[in-house]
């Protein structure tokens, strides 16, 4: 018989009395393991109610983003901003001037142009934007702005050129339209503190399906864009575009900081997304006009209506049939332009057919949904969309040459390709012109064509006009006033009624007397200047002659030479390099 050996100070108890204790000690385990599992699923279950609370009311987050938001700031300083972020790359961006910035500065410093101010922005900000799209309050119309001397209006160019101004102006119809079609609950009056950027559901299924997709390519759904993270991509994003996992999340956290930039509460940014997706969505473009951008352009370029006219039609009440089918075409049109958004060049260009399907299928669906009712529903799909041949005629130039001049300056200033561009650039000018003054010049040349006009004011007779042979000369005037700093262009203007500017456009065939009598025009200037410059230090030279005329600096970088020019030797004026 063998005896187990037992520890120090340990007794032996009898079986039943273990198998007890070992039975109690599972129960306390089991007990414990109970415990910690309820306290578990009730965590769970809290944190998921917290979850799904959030979800719904957005309250947390508002009040982090807000805060967030309200440091993201930028004040105008004096001098240049040096910690000021230029965008890189978007539609709206390019289009405005934004990502040419930087070589916009470099060529105006060139010209001896400095900064008077610019935008300084806040750390928070500046971190941001290493990452995100800046939150600010976008313009939805933007163009080239030139003003005269006086603060009077030269030239304007607005693009997109027809817009809402603002919610109030929006018809009902097109309201609950794009409601139905984007976000059924976007304007939520309840939802005080609801973030426009996620819509967790839409969000939760596309991600599902993607995943889903790898499986199998059919089973791939649509994306989940808001229309607020809709706007940050064809205006921010490269291309208009959303080409990865992590532009995306950049689109949804630079729309959730514009929507709280007010506050936590975001109904009125809310009402703002859908003003500013209305104005901005893309919608292809038209030889002879260009890109295309908002619903009211849109109407105008594809179905030749009016943005006014439309909203006047869908706003009244159809009470004859010619009203109703009115009303439908134009119905019809804005359905189809808030579809088209999403492969604008298939639907408007390529495949107009589809696109009446398509028209077609959400008619059905919206008078479901009671957006509206079963006459217009009817009457929409009797109607037809019948799209212009090509876009609406633009007028080709300004009646004022002076702007014209302007223009053409700022395309070589800038470096910008084309009037269209620079056209849409958010730019304001201001030059010398005086506006009154030019009218009043360009009507005169404008009436000395005219035989009347002439004899009337006696510009008729020997070394003066003459009626028969004069009245197909072309004129032109510029006028410049002497200042202190500098002259100054007041009136620039020619009889030519056409694009072409005589005064700044044209080369002159002279003759040999002609030639003569220029080079010594020149050599005059030229001798004024040197005794003008003669005893100045160099280092005065530059400034002085910053903003002034061409000759002038042509003889400030002579004067700078170790060799100076003799004026009494015409030849060695000639032979420097200088021509007339």
């Amino acid at each position: 018989m063998k005896l187990i050996g037992l520890p120090r100070n340990c007794v032996a108890a009898p079986a039943g009395t273990l198998a007890q204790r070992e039975r109690a000690v599972s129960a306390l385990r089991l007990a414990r393991i109970g415990s910690r599992l309820i306290v578990v699923a009730a965590v769970v279950g809290l944190v998921g109610w917290a979850a799904v609370y959030e979800a719904r009311s957005a309250f947390l987050q508002s009040l982090l983003l807000s805060r967030w938001a309200a440091t993201m700031t930028f004040v105008p300083a004096a001098g240049q901003g040096l910690e000021i972020r230029f965008p890189k790359d978007g539609p709206y961006d390019r289009r405005l001037g934004y990502v040419a910035l930087p070589d916009f500065i470099g060529s105006l410093r060139a010209r001896s142009f400095a900064f008077e101010s610019q935008a300084v922005v806040s750390p928070e900000l500046g971190r941001f934007m290493q990452y995100g799209y800046p939150p600010y309050r976008e313009k939805d119309q933007a163009g080239l702005t030139l003003y005269d001397r006086n603060g009077t209006t030269l030239h304007t160019a607005r693009y997109p050129g027809a817009i809402y101004s603002n919610f109030e102006e929006i018809p009902p119809l097109v309201v609950n339209t794009l409601l139905a079609i984007e976000d059924r609950h976007l304007l939520d009056e309840q939802d005080v503190h609801r973030d426009p950027a996620v819509d967790w559901q839409r969000l939760l299924r596309a991600a599902a399906q993607r995943v889903a997709g790898r499986i199998d390519q059919r089973l791939r759904g649509g994306g989940a864009s808001t229309m607020a993270t809709q706007i940050e991509k064809f205006r921010h994003s490269p291309q208009g575009r959303t080409d990865s996992v992590s532009e995306k999340l950049r689109q949804m956290v630079s729309a959730a900081l514009i929507a709280y930039l007010g506050g936590p509460e975001t109904l009125e940014a809310r009402r703002r997304i859908l003003l500013t997706y209305l104005n901005a969505t893309t919608l292809a473009s038209r030889p002879g006009f260009g890109e295309i951008i908002g619903i009211g352009d849109a109407l105008a370029v594809w179905f030749g209506t009016d943005l006014a006219d439309a909203n006047r039609v869908l706003k009244a009440h159809a009470a004859t049939p010619a009203a109703l089918a009115r009303k439908a075409e134009v119905y019809r049109q804005v359905l189809s332009l808030l579809l088209a958004e999403r492969r604008p060049a298939y639907y408007l260009r390529s495949n107009h057919s589809a696109l009446d399907k398509l028209t077609d299928t959400y008619i059905d669906r919206l008078a479901e949904a009671h957006v509206i009712d079963t006459s217009l529903r009817d009457a929409a799909h009797s109607a037809r969309l019948t799209m212009l041949p090509e876009a609406p005629a633009r007028p080709c130039c300004d009646d004022n040459k002076a702007t014209d001049a302007l223009r053409t300056q700022l395309l070589d200033m800038l470096g910008v390709p084309s009037w269209y561009d620079l056209d849409r650039l958010d730019l304001t000018g201001y030059a010398t012109i005086d506006l009154p003054a030019q009218k009043r010049v360009s009507d005169i040349l404008s009436q000395l064509n005219n035989s009347s006009f002439v004899e009337a004011h006696h510009l008729v007779g020997r070394h003066l006009l003459h009626t028969a042979r004069d009245l197909d000369v072309k004129y032109s005037v510029v006028v410049y006033e002497r200042n202190a700093d500098g002259d100054r262009v007041r009136v620039h203007a020619d009889s030519l009624n056409e694009p072409f500017d005589i005064n700044s456009g044209a080369k002159l065939i002279l003759g040999s007397t002609a030639k003569l009598r220029t080079l010594v025009t020149y050599l005059n200037i030229v001798t004024a200047l040197h005794n003008r410059h003669v005893d100045t230090p160099k280092t005065d030279l530059l400034a002085q002659a910053r903003g002034g005329d061409p000759l002038s600096a042509w003889a400030t970088t002579r004067r700078e030479r170790s060799d100076p020019i003799r004026l009494n030797d015409p030849g060695a004026w000639y032979r420097s390099g200088a021509r007339c």
